[in-house]
């Protein structure tokens, strides 16, 4: 008698309809088994390997088997939509050691002459260029602590790559910067603060900075030309609001904004401020990224170029600092719809009617 001849007699004696509760256990069992009999030898032979590994070490198996489970008692609780679910787990999660700092005697002074640390941990990188230039990166900010750090800290998460990519782009159409930040502010100012009405200042903000620079005379003599202050220029009013953070005299100048704001309109103009230095510093971020992406691949026209749009104000170009190579084999597919019968016949084309001068022919 071969196995599955045994097999095939032993499911044909087990109950069908569960006479004791222990019958139910036995049909759940005669299921699993009647799912393996038509099987070939090879596949019994990779399922029974599999099923030792689920015995012994897959911990992931296990854990999806249990999302798994609570995803079917989901949809027989609601048969219809969709469900989504994930999971995840940290592995040997310990926390970093404090750093130490070597303190020499350099003429009767003590200094710290170095940072020893633990390297900085992980930086995965999409490839070996993006894998140096974050290095180049990581080690500029971690040789330098405190205040001193804080220029050389560079964020590429991506709602700040994503937002100066956009502003780059606008500065690409021909947008200046100054006006698309000044768009921002605005719009900031019109929707962001409800129930707040904060639109009586735009007027304010572009009669103080104006996008045109001396294109605009409030003392009522008459210009050779003056410019339509359409929109805030961006970059004059993140500048007064530097000076203002420094102390400066010549900040923001709160007291021309009429009628005077209050103390949670000011709060919310400030917030507006504060996100235009974060525009500012993620696209920063973003070209001084690019810069050293060029510095390693060995482009030096390519760094040159992105360092003349942080100097020079000129057009940004576009960052490859930011893109993810794409490796593989492009595979493409045509495919061929073919119908039966006769195509139905289309009406002709309208001709339309000729003119004078195209009826007349030449001589």
């Amino acid at each position: 008698m071969t196995s599955g001849e045994g097999l095939g007699r032993f499911l044909g004696r087990s109950p069908l309809v569960p006479r004791v509760p222990e019958d139910a256990a036995l049909n759940a069992y005669r299921t699993s088994l009647a799912a393996l009999g038509g099987l070939p030898t090879a596949e019994l032979e990779r399922l029974f390997s599999e099923t030792l590994d689920v015995c012994s070490h897959r911990l992931d198996a296990w854990i999806t088997a249990t999302a798994t489970k609570r995803l079917r008692e989901l949809r027989a609780r609601t048969p219809e939509g969709c469900h989504l679910g994930a999971f995840g787990w940290v592995e040997d999660l310990r926390a970093d050691p404090p750093p130490t700092r070597r303190v020499v005697d350099v003429g009767g002074r003590r200094e710290v002459s170095a940072i020893v640390s633990d390297g900085g941990g992980h930086v995965y990188a999409p490839s070996m260029n993006h894998a140096a230039a974050a290095a180049v990166l990581r080690s500029g900010y971690l040789t330098r602590s405190g205040a001193e750090a804080q220029p050389y800290a560079v964020d590429l998460s991506s709602a700040r790559v994503r937002t100066a990519l956009w502003f780059m782009d606008s500065v690409r159409d021909g947008q200046p910067l100054g006006a698309a930040l000044g768009y921002q502010f605005e719009r900031g100012l019109h929707e962001g603060h409800a129930p707040l009405e904060l639109d009586k200042f735009i007027d304010d903000f572009r009669t103080i900075y104006p996008l045109v620079a001396n294109k605009t005379s409030d003392s009522g003599e008459p210009a050779e030309s003056v410019a339509a202050r359409n929109v805030v220029d961006g970059l004059a009013l993140r500048r007064a609001w530097q000076r203002t953070q420094r102390g400066e005299p010549d900040g923001v100048p709160w007291a021309r904004l009429q009628p005077a704001p209050g103390d949670a309109e000011r709060a919310a103009i400030e917030a507006e401020l504060r996100a235009l230095d974060d525009v500012v510093d993620a696209i920063t971020d973003v070209l001084t990224a690019e810069s050293v992406y060029q510095a390693v691949r060995g482009s030096i026209e390519g760094a040159a170029a992105s360092l003349d749009t942080m100097a020079k104000g000129v057009r940004p170009p576009a960052p490859e600092v930011v893109r993810t190579p794409r490796g593989g084999t492009d595979l493409h597919h045509r495919v061929a719809l073919v119908l039966a019968g006769e195509p139905p016949a289309g009406p002709p084309w309208p001709v339309p009617a000729r003119t004078p001068r195209g009826s007349s022919s030449r001589t």
